[in-house]
């Protein structure tokens, strides 16, 4: 018997994903979370998110070659995920 399933983050990649997590998880007797719900954090489901968020911060120009030779890094964003920013 399983108590707790924790499904693959993959899953959160669109919203309909969140929806079926949601719904498996209203219909079993068990716990059924993703890693988040698992540690009590947030769902932060930046993939689904990927359109609006390079709207909302846009990446400048040269930063993924930039941050592959390790010259910048992701300070700038994680200082924005204030909780209920999304």
């Amino acid at each position: 018997k399983v108590d707790t399933l924790i499904l693959d983050h993959h899953l959160l990649r669109s919203e309909g994903g969140r929806r079926w997590l949601d719904k498996i998880a209203a219909t079993t007797g068990n716990r059924v979370v993703c890693a988040a719900d698992f540690m009590g954090r947030r769902r932060t489901m930046l993939e689904a998110w990927r359109q609006r968020l390079y709207v909302e911060m846009p990446v400048p120009k040269g930063w993924h070659a930039a941050y592959a030779r390790g010259e910048v890094d992701t300070e700038a964003y994680r200082e924005s995920t204030i909780p209920g920013r999304f």
